[in-house]
């Protein structure tokens, strides 16, 4: 399986489970386990790493070279960088696709997070032995 691909599938899976981990959140008291409070740094850290991921790995694939500046700007601003990478990447004729399939990712991590979301909101009534469960 090509980096590119497991960064994708990555992308998906951490919004489902920042999805999922969510409606858990109010119900930690503010003195939550050091586990706890690292668990939801991790899932953070996904969710922000597999963007970042992905791109330098089509860059590598591409053979274009990356510097130091554009690490920091995608780090702090992918969902600006990536389209501009996308953009400038591609030969005339070839642009319109990848910025349509990042159209289309952003609308799928959406939907991970929110199928995550349904499932969270499920254990968590679940949890509290809400009636009619």
């Amino acid at each position: 399986m090509r980096p590119r691909t497991v960064a994708l599938i990555g992308i998906f899976a951490s919004h489902a489970l920042l999805g999922m981990v969510a409606p858990w959140t109010p119900l930690l008291d503010r003195e939550a386990s050091a586990a706890t409070v690292v668990g939801l740094g991790l899932v953070g850290f996904f969710v922000g790493y597999f963007p970042f991921a992905w791109v330098i790995h089509d860059r590598r694939e591409r053979g274009i070279p990356r510097s130091a500046g554009f690490n920091i700007a995608l780090a702090c601003a992918t969902a600006v960088v990536a389209p501009i990478h996308l953009w400038r990447s591609r030969p005339r004729g070839q642009r319109l696709w990848p910025l349509l399939g990042m159209a289309g990712v952003a609308a799928g991590t959406q939907l991970a997070m929110l199928v995550g979301l349904v499932a969270g909101l499920m254990l968590v009534a679940l949890a509290m032995n809400f009636p009619g469960l």
